[in-house]
């Protein structure tokens, strides 16, 4: 099962996902794979202690009683818990958790090898949290792909999600992608069109289950909402099946100022 998904609004921020259609499953191995809830409405950002002020919450209670309200009207959560209870909680209902997994930093990422990389981000997977989640974590979603085709960090990626597939042929692997991957190369509407992201479309293409593109979108700036329309066929021209294979979802919100939150109220 593969989407592509463009997402809008920061990771604390409400995502509303609606799927086009699902990729038929093609190996014995893939229907092993838990299912992607349909519609997929999910949240990111979820954390069992956030221990600061949230962006665009003004206090952690305020936080947490956001995500209370969201919580019964989502099918996906995206975050980090050690909470068993809470994810079989999800589970139960026909909710999905994947637990948030993060790239290398820039500093040490040239002395990490795809199967370092590939066993750190297979991390929840294997986590059973002491026993009280047999299996381990049945999604994770990876932050994030958007290095230009011919990049150390793009050969590091492309080979590490490989590696994680073959690993784990029964487990979700979701990505999130940068907004240039998918206004990348001739026909970019905001980027440079030399630069291209084939290689890690095409590895997400290949060996992921769901695609997040970010794009972010402010309300007093509305100049990139065409990218709503050029953002798909840029990258089903760029990678053929990515899109065109019902593996296609539409995320929708909007802020009116990212740094200053005074006048949000993203959940009224």
């Amino acid at each position: 099962m593969k989407h592509l998904v463009t997402r809008f609004l920061i990771a604390i921020s409400p995502i509303i996902v609606a799927p086009i259609g699902l990729l038929e499953l093609r190996s014995q191995a893939q229907m092993q794979r838990p299912g992607i809830p349909e519609p997929f409405v999910f949240m990111a950002g979820w954390s069992d202690d956030i221990g600061r002020r949230p962006l665009f919450y003004w206090n952690n209670d305020s936080y947490q009683a956001a995500w209370q309200r969201l919580l019964p009207h989502l099918t996906g959560v995206i975050g980090t818990t050690s909470n068993a209870d809470f994810v079989r909680s999800l589970q139960s209902k026909g909710t999905l958790f994947a637990y948030n997994v993060h790239e290398p930093t820039s500093s040490g990422s040239s002395r990490i090898t795809p199967e370092d990389l590939s066993a750190a981000w297979a991390a929840p997977f294997r986590n059973t949290l002491a026993g009280r989640l047999p299996g381990g974590f049945d999604a994770i979603c990876i932050d994030e792909f958007g290095f230009p085709d011919g990049s150390e960090r793009s050969k590091l990626d492309t080979q590490a999600l490989k590696t994680l597939r073959l690993a784990y042929p029964e487990k979700l692997v979701f990505v999130y992608g940068a907004l240039p991957m998918g206004d990348g190369g001739p026909s970019s509407l905001f980027g440079k069109k030399s630069i291209t992201y084939d290689d890690e479309l095409n590895a997400i293409n290949k060996y992921a289950d769901l695609l997040i593109l970010e794009n972010y979108q402010i309300d007093t700036r509305l100049d990139k909402l065409p990218l709503f329309q050029s953002i798909p066929r840029n990258i089903e021209s760029r990678s053929h099946g990515l899109v065109a294979c019902r593996k296609e979802t539409i995320s929708m919100g909007a802020v009116s100022n990212m740094t200053c939150p005074s006048d949000l109220s993203p959940l009224r």
